[in-house]
């Protein structure tokens, strides 16, 4: 447990450092949590910023991690979840995946390895493409 509690002070500290160097100092990290492929981080909102300026450094966070990010505002609350992607899915053994929902239809697998469905009452007018040979 105190173990924990260190690592993460000093995930804190290091994201802290990220931050200023980004201009975005009054960001802070409230949680990390480990996923197979990279990280899933929640971030605090300052109440003199917003989800908007934090977003137009997506870019330097890519450069930063050497990954994929994907910044998302948690509703409701004054959070930002980032997934950070920084290894590749690899291959994976494919499963049957049954919707919860009749009007679901499953795509394929996301980057950070969840399930990826379409919802066909609000998407019902859909192209699936690909190139040839790539599955």
């Amino acid at each position: 447990m105190i173990k924990e509690y260190f690592e993460l002070k000093r995930k804190k500290e290091k994201f802290q450092n990220l931050m200023l160097s980004m201009g975005l100092d009054k960001f802070y990290l409230i949680e990390d949590i480990k996923i197979t492929n990279g990280h899933v981080l929640k971030i605090g909102i300052p109440p003199t910023s917003n989800f908007k300026k934090f977003e137009e450094k997506k870019q330097q966070l890519e450069d930063h991690f050497k990954g994929i990010v994907e910044i998302e505002k948690i509703r409701f609350t004054s959070m930002i979840q980032m997934k950070v992607i920084t290894k590749d899915i690899g291959n994976y053994i494919y499963e049957p995946v049954r919707p919860d929902k009749y009007y679901k239809l499953y795509i394929g697998k996301k980057f950070d390895n969840e399930s990826f469905f379409i919802d066909l009452n609000t998407n019902s007018h859909i192209l699936i493409a690909g190139v040839t040979g790539s599955g």
